[in-house]
């Protein structure tokens, strides 16, 4: 049997967050949060069973960079300098947050203007970087599934 709903009761404790693992979806799929008796989601998510992986990097880098580890910086945060030098993708990074719509189409053509790869990932740091923890999640994943050794290099060194 399949659950298509479920319940999930925020009793005011933290960590103020809740998980939902999937195992090897088959199908696409949509997450959705609603509030009890509101028709409308206030939360939706649609995900791709192509996008849903489960890369062992991801296992081994996973709890530094969860963002509900209290008490802990963000990865993305923790490792500012290394990720500066090292990312040489950030055209693939760009593209992904504009559509997101986490930067606009003035901000891209800005950052892709500047001459080094560490001059856009500076202004990376200085601009969407700062709005947010679900900016530097999605940030998070790409480099998980673009520079996975990065990743885990970065983890091995704490």
């Amino acid at each position: 049997m399949i659950k298509r709903r479920l319940m999930l009761k925020y009793e005011g404790r933290d960590p103020n967050f809740f998980e939902v693992f999937i195992d090897d979806p088959d199908t696409n799929f949509k997450l959705e949060l609603r509030q009890e008796d509101e028709d409308q989601p206030i939360w939706t998510c649609a995900i791709r069973k192509d996008e849903y992986q489960s890369i062992k990097v991801e296992e081994t880098v996973e709890q530094s960079s969860k963002p509900g580890c209290s008490g802990s910086k963000h990865f993305v945060d923790k490792h500012q300098v290394q990720l500066i030098e090292k990312v040489t993708i950030v055209g693939t990074i760009l593209d992904k947050f504009l559509v997101k719509r986490f930067i606009n189409q003035e901000s891209y053509n800005r950052i892709r203007a500047l001459s080094t790869s560490q001059e856009q990932m500076r202004e990376l740091y200085s601009g969407p970087l700062k709005a947010g923890t679900t900016c530097k999640d999605i940030f998070y994943k790409i480099l998980v599934k673009n520079l996975p050794y990065l990743i885990a290099d970065l983890e091995r060194k704490k």
